[in-house]
Order: structure tokens, then C-alpha cells, then sequence
């Protein structure tokens, strides 16, 4: 493999590291412009942005841009990502058991998954955890892996067979016939090798997608065996378990460091717990804080407390099922409990409780997500918006209850649809605020992806679904009751608050600098072709976010990380 290919996929802080006498290759000058033009800059703002963040001088571009002829090797470079493209470009591994190619022969453009998915297959090592895994749940892991593969080479493969259609060398007479040739292509090396070239950046995404899953899965299993007995104790596992995993759902909501992810754990007993990658020490403060208050007295709502094992660096957690409920007087019940942690998270200064983050287990409205307790703006009131007046509503906003996320308090209409992602309301039905990719003319020569409005997966926040009769709008009185009840029991036993309360003291929290779907949307971005060719590209791109919101630049670094 060319040195040039490996170095267009390092990062600009690796390339400024390496120390290689040679000569470099300037990007076109219109790729300036182009720079400028997606981060919506000037000249002199594009250059400050970038001494700022990436410590470099727009002319330093020149020479980090693409590497010249060169007879030192960066292949000498310990990584796991070199070794895995070499493997890929010199080594391609197209032979698969039976059953995992069933699995990959639905997906589109499957001949390339099949030696991406090896490098995962021979890396995970499957045999050394056949005593606590069952084949199924194998078979599960790589369906899941190479699902997500394909979301990054979509847009891409998609691109590579317009071209090759375009230039009239697909061979068939059907539009199926000539997306299976281009398919037959994915399997030869050579093409293998062309794409690579073209294209580094997205397969060092894919690799660092497998080594992120392969060692998220080993910490699972490896975790789930060593703490078996535990489990069994807080009985989060029956304490006759003796079986295997069933199943290991990953990506169950925000990555952490390296790409872990909160996961479900199946049994094959049916049970299921969670594996949350981060300290749960919150979760166990905001844990004992509702088991003050079934306990106290002064009040008739009883919250739903959740079974934790907590090993700092990462956690378990009871499986909250999803349970609706029937009888108007059980649905009373939950709103005026859902009232009671609405106040209970005024308090504490929470934010981010929309609709994900809350499961309705009969009468119980059960938080998942606690790590953005204790929430803090970095921007000063005066600072939000040029307008004095706009300013101070805004601080209003962020100082009431609207802010935690469970009442609506937005009117959005998008296609004069209404669009409310709040905890409290029932999103099913509900169309998507921004366009999304939405794959068309599957297994044809005319596949490609268009923009388009989707209805939102059905929610498990809503104690019913789909009937208005049942509505929140018409329990308003027991959202008010419970909130009043839980806060004045706050506003009555100050002393013993301030003690719960600073018993959160250096507990870590998570702040959130701007709205996920942001960075979901720049992301999706990121994975489209002109941006896979040279890491530079796709380091600029994210640059945008800066231009969004004025951070540090060791906060910025992080958020750009994580």
C-alpha cells in the first residue's frame, strides 16, 4: 500500500508528528475556497479558527495536505488501523461459514462486508467465549456489526456504482443484473485495493468500528462472568442461572470513550440486564434519594427504584420493560408520579428528560439516563443572542421547569404536522423535523439515497398508546398534585435535602454543549465521499461546530473526541 494512502487517513496532529523527510503535495487551490464555504467563513475567520483548534496556519495546509514520494515507511507505525487496512489491501479473506453469509447476503452490497467482517472474526477470538456465549448471540453480533459497516459505506458504494453505470461497464440487461455485476466487482482484490486508495478515511472508520465493537464485547462478557455472582445476589440474574448469553444488543443509545455504548444483555433464560460503560455513582445517590421518599410520610406517590451494581468504570442496571397500563385510574397514578419527578428534577437542575430517556413501567414513569443531573450553562445570560429582551426570556426558560425536557413547551409544526419530543408526550406518528436518509431502488443500478420526512419509531414513555381519551392533556391535575407534593416535602425538610444533596458532591456528570441531533446530522455528513478521501477534509468539517458555539479549545478537542 502507498505511504500516500496511509497518511491521507492520519489525523492532522499524526501527521504533524511524523518526522519524514520528504516533499508534500498542496491541496487544489479551490479546496480553500471549499473550506471556507462549508464552515461559512472568511479568509481571516477560517485562519484564526484554525490556529485556534487545530493549532496550524492556513499555509501549514501545504504541506500536511498529501504526503510525496517517499522511501521511509509509515507502515513501521504500531497501529491497529495500518494493520487492518494492510489486511484488507493485500489480504482480502472472502471465505465465510454458511451461516453468517446468509446473514450478509440481505444486506446491499454484501461482498465487501464479508473480508471486513473476518478482520472482526479473527480478532474476537469467538472460541475463547463459546462457555458463555451461544451461536445465536454470535450470529447476532455480526448481524449488528455489519449493519452499522454499511451505514458507513453506503453513501459511498452508491457513488462508485453511478460512476461505473455512467461509464456503461456494468454488464446486464436488467437494472438488477447490472447492480449484481458491480456486486461480483466488490469481490475482486484489485477494486478492493482502488477503493481503499480513493477512499482511506472511511476504512479507518471501519476499523476503528471494529476494534470500538470488539472491545466493547469483550468487556461485556469478560465483565458479566466475573460479576455473575453479584448479579445474582442484587438479583438482577436469577441466582439459579447456569446458562449462556442469548443475545447482545449494543449502540442503545450515546457512545462513551472508544465507542461503548450502553447494551442489553439477553440470557437464555430470558432474562435481560443492562451494561452502562461509565461510574453509576449517580444512579445510586439518585437511587437513595427516592427510597427517602417512598419511606417518608408526608406523602402518598411511591417511586420505582432500580437494582445497580455499580464497578466505577462501568455498571449494571435491572432491564426497565416496558409495561402500558389499561385503567384510567392506574394512568392517575403514573402522571402524578411523573409530576412528582418533574419536581424532584427541578430541584436537582436537570435537563435532556425528552421522550428516549423515560420508560412507563405501569404506574412508574422510570428515568434511564442520569447523567445530566446537576446541569450548567457556559454561556452567560448576555451572551445567547445580540437582543437584551430575547436574552432574558431565555434565561427564564432555562431557570423553569421547561427546561428539564418532560413538559412541551415548543409549538413546532413541520408539514403542519405538530412535533413535540418532550418526556411527557407520546411521539407515535410523529414526522421527523429535518429530512433523513432513506435508501430507494434497493439492489438496482438506480440505487441512491434521497432526503425525506420519516415517522418516528414508536416510543416506550407513554403509559398508553393511541388513545386521546388518555392523553396527558387531560391529567393535568395529577402532573400539578404530585409536583406540589414532592416539592414542598423539599421545601419542609431543608436540613436533611442539603444532606442528599451533598452527597452528589464530585460526582461525574455529563454536560451537554448543544442538541444530539446536531451532532447526529454532522455526522452523517461526515460519511459522505468528499469528505472520506483526506482526514483533513473531514477535520474541517467538523470545525462547523465551533462555528455554532464558542467553546475552550480543550473543550472543543473533547467534544470533537467523544
Amino acid at each position: 500500500m502507498k505511504n500516500s494512502t496511509l497518511y491521507k487517513a492520519m489525523y492532522l496532529e499524526e501527521r504533524k508528528n511524523l518526522k519524514m523527510s520528504t516533499s508534500y503535495i498542496p491541496p487544489i487551490k479551490q479546496a480553500y475556497a471549499y473550506w471556507r464555504d462549508i464552515l461559512e467563513m472568511d479568509k481571516t475567520e477560517f485562519n484564526n479558527t484554525l490556529k485556534k483548534y487545530l493549532n496550524i496556519e492556513a499555509s501549514d495546509l501545504d504541506k500536511l495536505y498529501e504526503l510525496g514520494i517517499t522511501n521511509e515507511q509509515i507502515q513501521s507505525e504500531n497501529k491497529t488501523w495500518i494493520s487492518n487496512l494492510n489486511k484488507l489491501y493485500y489480504n482480502p479473506n472472502y471465505s465465510i461459514s454458511s451461516d453468517i453469509l446468509k446473514k450478509l447476503k440481505t444486506k446491499m452490497f454484501y461482498p465487501i462486508l464479508i473480508p471486513i467482517i473476518n478482520i472482526f472474526i479473527d480478532s474476537f477470538y469467538k472460541k475463547k467465549y463459546d462457555h458463555i456465549i451461544n451461536h445465536n448471540c454470535y450470529l447476532h453480533i455480526i448481524n449488528q456489526l455489519s449493519e452499522e459497516i454499511l451505514q458507513h459505506l453506503v453513501k459511498t458504494l452508491i457513488l462508485e456504482l453511478n460512476i461505473h453505470k455512467k461509464k456503461g461497464i456494468l454488464i446486464g440487461e436488467t437494472s438488477s443484473q447490472r447492480y449484481n455485476d458491480f456486486c461480483e466487482k466488490l469481490y475482486q482484490k484489485e477494486f478492493l485495493r482502488q477503493l481503499i486508495d480513493e477512499y482511506p478515511v472511511l476504512f479507518r472508520l471501519i476499523s476503528d468500528k471494529i476494534e470500538g465493537a470488539k472491545n466493547l464485547l469483550q468487556t461485556i462478557i469478560f465483565s458479566f462472568e466475573n460479576d455473575k455472582k453479584i448479579l445474582q445476589k442484587n438479583k438482577l440474574i436469577s441466582c439459579k442461572f447456569e446458562g449462556k448469553i442469548n443475545e447482545i444488543t449494543i449502540n442503545m443509545g450515546d457512545t462513551h470513550n472508544g465507542g461503548y455504548s450502553v447494551s442489553i444483555i439477553e440470557l437464555d433464560n430470558f432474562e435481560k440486564i443492562v451494561f452502562k460503560p461509565r461510574d453509576l455513582e449517580i444512579d445510586i445517590k439518585f437511587n437513595n434519594l427516592l427510597h427517602w421518599l417512598n419511606n417518608s410520610s408526608e406523602i402518598d406517590i411511591h417511586f420505582k427504584t432500580i437494582s445497580i451494581v455499580n464497578n466505577k468504570s462501568y455498571g449494571w442496571t435491572e432491564f426497565i420493560e416496558y409495561k402500558p397500563l389499561i385503567s384510567k385510574k392506574e394512568i392517575a397514578d403514573f402522571y402524578n408520579s411523573l409530576g412528582g419527578i418533574l419536581a424532584l428534577l427541578y430541584i436537582l437542575n436537570a435537563t435532556d428528560f425528552h421522550y428516549e430517556n423515560i420508560i412507563a413501567y405501569n404506574q412508574y414513569p422510570v428515568l434511564i439516563d442520569l447523567e445530566s443531573l446537576f446541569h450548567t450553562s457556559i454561556h452567560q445570560s448576555q451572551e445567547l443572542t445580540n437582543s437584551k429582551a430575547i436574552n432574558q426570556a431565555l434565561q427564564l426558560l432555562m431557570n423553569s421547569v421547561l427546561s428539564i425536557g418532560i413538559l412541551p413547551y415548543r409549538k413546532i409544526y413541520i408539514n403542519k404536522q405538530p412535533f413535540d419530543i418532550s418526556g411527557i408526550n407520546n411521539v407515535n406518528n410523529q414526522t421527523t423535523p429535518f429530512k433523513m436518509d432513506e435508501l430507494k431502488n434497493n439492489y438496482t443500478d438506480n440505487a441512491k439515497i434521497s432526503k425525506v420526512y420519516k415517522k418516528m419509531k414508536p416510543a416506550n414513555n407513554s403509559p398508553i398508546n393511541n388513545n386521546e381519551d388518555f392523553s396527558f392533556k387531560n391529567f393535568k391535575e395529577d402532573i400539578v398534585k404530585g409536583f406540589k407534593e414532592i416539592y414542598m416535602i423539599f421545601l419542609n425538610n431543608k436540613k436533611y435535602i442539603k444532606e442528599y444533596v451533598f452527597d452528589f458532591e464530585n460526582i461525574k456528570i455529563r454536560k451537554l454543549l448543544r442538541n444530539t441531533m446536531d451532532y447526529s446530522k454532522l455526522l452523517k455528513l461526515s460519511l459522505h465521499p468528499d469528505f472520506l478521501r483526506n482526514q483533513i477534509d473531514r477535520e474541517i468539517l467538523f470545525l462547523r461546530l465551533e462555528n455554532e458555539n464558542s467553546l475552550p479549545k480543550s473543550v472543543f478537542k473533547k467534544e470533537i473526541e467523544q
